[in-house]
Parts: C-alpha cells; sequence; structure tokens
C-alpha cells in the first residue's frame, strides 16, 4: 500500500480536532528546535498508549509528519495496519530490528522525521528507563540530529496498568523539544548523552507543569515515585523490564539455533543418499535413532514452553523444523542404507542430535530441573573442555568457575596429561586428576599426591609388543616414574593388539588410540580417591551430585558415576555426545554456559 503524506496529513487533522473536542490542554515548548525541511531523529521518552499522537503535534506547526518505529503486530491488524502503512510509519520487530533500522535510516537521510521511543516500552515508573542504542545509531548513520521531545501527561489519559480516560477531561498534556545534537559514532557515549539529556529534560517539564497546572497530587498513580506519586518506582521497573530483555534475547537466540539445527537436518537428508565415508565398524541404527529422536522430540515439544515475547516466532520456527523432520525420517524410512560409525551419515546423525541436545540444555525449564541446587563437585577436562593445551582458560569461565567454588562447590580438573600449573595457580583449592588418573594432587599442596606409576616389567613388555607390529607408544610421568602412554592405532583394525594390552595394562580409548596405565588406574578410580581425600579435608562432595564436563573419550569411564554429564558439542566426540545428559558449546565458553545458569538458578544460594 503506497505511502501518502497527504492523507497523513488529514489524518493529524482529525486528531488534533478530537483532542480540542476532549478539551486536553496542549502546552507546546521548543518548537523553534523542529526543523522545517531535513532529516532528522525525534526520540521520545514514552508513558502513554497515546505518545506517537502527542509527539506529532510540534513537528506539525512546521507542516510536518512524523514516521515511527511502531511494533510489527499493529500492522498486522485490519485498517489499522493499512493506516500505518499510508503515513509511512516502520515496522519493528522487537526480537530483530535489523530490517526495521535500514528502513529509518532511509527515510532520515532522505529528509524525513524519524520518530522512535529508545526506552523500548512504556516506562510505568514514568522516568527514563535504560534506552535502546537505535536512536544514536540511526542518527549517525543518516547523518542527521537526535531531537529530544519530551511528553507528560499522556499517561493520565492512557496507560499500562490503568483504565483509559478518554472523554472531556481538560488534562493538561506538556510536549517540549530540545535543542538537536549529533551523535558522534561512539555509540555507548552517544547513548549516554541522550539518556542525559532527556533526564534533564524531563525534570524541566516536572517543575513547568507544576507551575503551570499545579502541584502534583501525592500518592496519584500518575506521578513519580521520586516525586511523591503512586508509580512503581524506576529500579523496581528496570528489573521487570530487564526480564523482558532477557526473553526477547533469548527468542533470538533459540530462533537462530532452531535456523541452525534445520540445516543440520538437511545436510543429514541430503547423506542418507550420499556415498559413505569409510566404515570402520557396524553402528546399531536402533540405539542412534532412538537417541535421535529423543532430542528432536525434545525440541518440537519444550521450545515454546514458557515463552511470551516472540513466541509466535518460535513456534512457525518450530513447525518449518517438524516439516524437516518428517522428511528426514522419511528419507531414512525408504533407504536400505545402514548407519556406519565413522561414516558421514553417523556423523551428521550425530550433529543432529547434539544441536538438538544443545538447544534444549539451555532451556529455562530444563535447567530449573537439572539444576535445583547446588552441585558438590564440578569435574572438567581441562584440555577438552576449558581450553585447549597452550591457551589460557577464558576470564568468563575463570570467574564463574571461582564463583561457584566460593559458594561450596569442589572443582576437579582431569587431564590426560601433566597438571597445568597456570590452572592450579587459578584455583588453588581444587583437586588436579592427571595422567589420565594416575597423579592426583590438590593445587595447593603437592605433598598429598598420590602417584600410581607402571611397572618397568609391563614397560618392557608393552614396548616390544608395539615394536612388533610397527607401533609406537609416547610414555610420560612424573620424577623419573612411568604413569602413563599414549598408542595411536586403529582399534578396530588393532582389535588383537589392544586386547594383548589390556591383558597387562588398563586400556582406555582416546581420539587417536588408546592410553595405558597401571591395572584398574583411569579417572574413575582416582575420581573415588579423590572424593574420599576431600572429605577428609571438610571438601564434602558426592559424586551423584556432580556435575561432569566431558570433552574426550577418557571420560566415559566417569559418565556413570556422577549425575549431569555436559558434552561439548563441537568439540566431544560421538560417543561422548550421545552418553551426555546435556550438551553446551565448547566455543561460547561451554563450561562457562552451564556454571552460569546453575549460578542464576541458585542466586539466593550463600
Amino acid at each position: 500500500m503506497r505511502e501518502s503524506k497527504t492523507i497523513y496529513r488529514g489524518i493529524t487533522e482529525i486528531i488534533r480536532g478530537i483532542t480540542k473536542l476532549q478539551d486536553i490542554k496542549l502546552h507546546l515548548i521548543g518548537e523553534q528546535h523542529i526543523p522545517e525541511s531535513g532529516g532528522a531523529v525525534l526520540a521520545i521518552n514514552h508513558t502513554g498508549y497515546l505518545d506517537f499522537i502527542f509527539g506529532g503535534f510540534l513537528p506539525r506547526t512546521k507542516g510536518r509528519v512524523v514516521h515511527y518505529l511502531t511494533k510489527a503486530s499493529i500492522f498486522q491488524k485490519p485498517i489499522i495496519g493499512s493506516l500505518m502503512q499510508i503515513m509511512g510509519h516502520i515496522p519493528v520487530d522487537r526480537i530483530d530490528g535489523s530490517s526495521s533500522f535500514d528502513k529509518a535510516v532511509a527515510k532520515a537521510k532522505a529528509g524525513d522525521l524519524v520518530g522512535i521511543f529508545p526506552e523500548g516500552t512504556i516506562s510505568r515508573s514514568f522516568e527514563i528507563r535504560s534506552l535502546r542504542t537505535g536512536a544514536v545509531r540511526i542518527a549517525h548513520e543518516a547523518g542527521v540530529p537526535v531531537i529530544v521531545q519530551i511528553i507528560f501527561g499522556s499517561q493520565r489519559i492512557w496507560t499500562k496498568g490503568h483504565k483509559r480516560n478518554m472523554g472531556r477531561s481538560h488534562i493538561p498534556i506538556m510536549v517540549k523539544a530540545c535543542p538537536p545534537f549529533y551523535p558522534t559514532g561512539d555509540v555507548e557515549a552517544d547513548n549516554a548523552q541522550l539518556h542525559q539529556i532527556m533526564s534533564d529534560a524531563l525534570a524541566e517539564v516536572w517543575q513547568q507543569y507544576q507551575e503551570e497546572c499545579g502541584d502534583f497530587p501525592a500518592g496519584a498513580y500518575w506521578v513519580p515515585a521520586r516525586l511523591g506519586g503512586g508509580a512503581p518506582s524506576l529500579e523496581e521497573m528496570e528489573q521487570r523490564d530487564q526480564a523482558v530483555e532477557e526473553e526477547r534475547h533469548r527468542v533470538r537466540r533459540l530462533s537462530e539455533d532452531l535456523t541452525r539445527l534445520r540445516s543440520k537436518v538437511e545436510e543429514a537428508t541430503r547423506a542418507i543418499f550420499a556415498e559413505t565415508a569409510e566404515q570402520k565398524s557396524r553402528l546399531a541404527a536402533s540405539s542412534q535413532m532412538t537417541w535421535l529422536k529423543e532430542n528432536l522430540d525434545a525440541v518440537l515439544s519444550e521450545t515454546s514452553r514458557g515463552l511470551h515475547e516472540g513466541k509466535g516466532r518460535v513456534t512457525a520456527s518450530v513447525q518449518q523444523l517438524r516439516a524437516e523432520i518428517a522428511s528426514m525420517y522419511a528419507s531414512l524410512a525408504h533407504t536400505s542404507r545402514e548407519i556406519y560409525e565413522g561414516s558421514a551419515l553417523e556423523e551428521a546423525l550425530v550433529n543432529v542430535g547434539a544441536y538438538s541436545r544443545l538447544i534444549v540444555s539451555s532451556l529455562p525449564h530444563r535447567v530449573k530441573t537439572e539444576f535445583s541446587a547446588l552441585p558438590s563437585a564440578l569435574i572438567c577436562d581441562v584440555e577438552h573442555t576449558l581450553c585447549p593445551t597452550g591457551e589460557p582458560v577464558p576470564q568468563r569461565t575463570v570467574a564463574a568457575l571461582t564463583d561457584i567454588a566460593e559458594r561450596g562447590t569442589t572443582l576437579i580438573f582431569t587431564s590426560e596429561q601433566a597438571p597445568r600449573e597456570d590452572v592450579r595457580t587459578l584455583f588453588p583449592q581444587s583437586w588436579y586428576i592427571a595422567h589420565n588418573g594416575a597423579l592426583i594432587t590438590h593445587a595447593d599442596n603437592t605433598d598429598n599426591a598420590e602417584v600410581i606409576g607402571i611397572s618397568a616389567a609391563h614397560i618392557e613388555q608393552v614396548t616390544a609388543l608395539l615394536e612388533e607390529n610397527k607401533l609406537l607408544v609416547s610414555w610420560s610421568g612424573v620424577d623419573g616414574m612411568i604413569l602413563s602412554g599414549k598408542v595411536e592405532l586403529d582399534p578396530v583394525q588393532h582389535k588383537d593388539i589392544v586386547t594383548k594390552l589390556a591383558e597387562m595394562l588398563c586400556v582406555t580409548p582416546y581420539a587417536k588410540g588408546v592410553i595405558v596405565g597401571a591395572q584398574g588406574v583411569d579417572k574413575a578410580s582416582a575420581l573415588s580417591q579423590v572424593m574420599t581425600m576431600a572429605a577428609r579435608q571438610k571438601q564434602p562432595c558426592v559424586a551423584e551430585d556432580a556435575v561432569l564436563f566431558a570433552g574426550t573419550q577418557s571420560d566415559l569411564v566417569l559418565m556413570s558415576q556422577v549425575g549431569t554429564c555436559v558434552a561439548l558439542y563441537g568439540s566431544a566426540p560421538s560417543v561422548v555426545q550421545r552418553a551426555s545428559s546435556l550438551t553446551s558449546a565448547r566455543d561460547d565458553e561451554g563450561v562457562a554456559n552451564i556454571v552460569e545458569l546453575i549460578l542464576k538458578n541458585n542466586q539466593d544460594t550463600a
């Protein structure tokens, strides 16, 4: 539908006539700050549903109209939606506002007045709440000024949580325009300046309003709390509004995740008919499909739960995903392809299942169910979950782990290698299981370390066996004692050799082969000892209440001991992904993600 400024001006005159019939007392201040031509962004405070009407009266004195950024749902209503288009207003998706930003910049560049309520929603405190950055970013991008307009009194006619007063109310409404300012491009500084201008101008309007219209009545719902009114305080409303913003952010991320999951389902569908990759060992298709179906069903049934903002968007994404999943299942049912471990199809299906679990694992109701209390212990493989060898532990992860440790959770770090001194220094009250369980130490007391080495006879036998089969072992240890060895081999191709190794030593799979250690020594045996030692030092921790961050096959032996297993999507092998109960993303600081969710869910725990 075509935009028409002529029709818009006609509508404005009709509305102005209605306000006269209502005997609304308009006080317009700062008319000289409205430009007669050229673009500008009008940044208007928001206290009532009719602010978009009152915000247009000062521009009307210069023969101009305002094109507002308005929530998209209004455009979907009959008649009103058509009028919004005719008047050239800009629909805003509160979850993803990128399209509306571009349209607003184009209008401002073209010489129009663009109206925006930078608070994003009605301020129930009737003070200036936290501002979004759209106003200053649009103005800077378009090369136009920001002109603040302050409206006070419109909340007396119609605002959130109160009845409308649309008759001949004789209510005074004050509208004040401020001198223009040009944003510099420093968004944070510009937005802070905008907030200051709006706050200062509002304080002036309060004073002028009382001088011209009488003192504010004590306890009146439309009077700010700081002026003796009955409105909620700014601090109280900021907390409520923050919860809404967090939900919008969650919906935005959830929508992106569902889109990515759809692409992974499409990849899996294509892989069904593609040639197989090198086939290692046959995988039980039934267990694979059961695991996959459980995760996908959880996404389809749970992602919309508890949403208010943006629920329609998520529901639509779920419906599209449902169709893609149905297509994938149908393709699997009509193909004779078998699923093999290591094949392209197996990898694609694991990717779908793991990403599904990643989405579900961060849903608030799942977090509340899984983490109703702080875990007694957190167990992290250093190189595969915290940070790769040679890289520092991310600061966000350090902060999250330090916080939860201070609340009483015992930190236990594991490694297939030697202890990392930087980790021991960062977390001085933690326990360290190194060399795949052969070395146990407390970070600030190496004297209580327990070391279990491999006998010289076994070292000699293993070396001879591997040399005979043209395989090598990399031994490692401390103080001349051999604690573990890594053997690069294919467990299927060298099945007989693995069996012979297991007769002498404890054998644990890892990414490139197997790790060997003394009989009965692995991460699981070491964890049991740590639990006992920690209890003696008044660090009680119970495996059933512990959370394990798993990123390598050597963590598999721990999974049956702990209460919750979190696999890191994108790094943990498929067998670990399938065995875990939750999934997080390593490339987005997966450990910190989960720990922060636990802390937030238990924020009242001292």
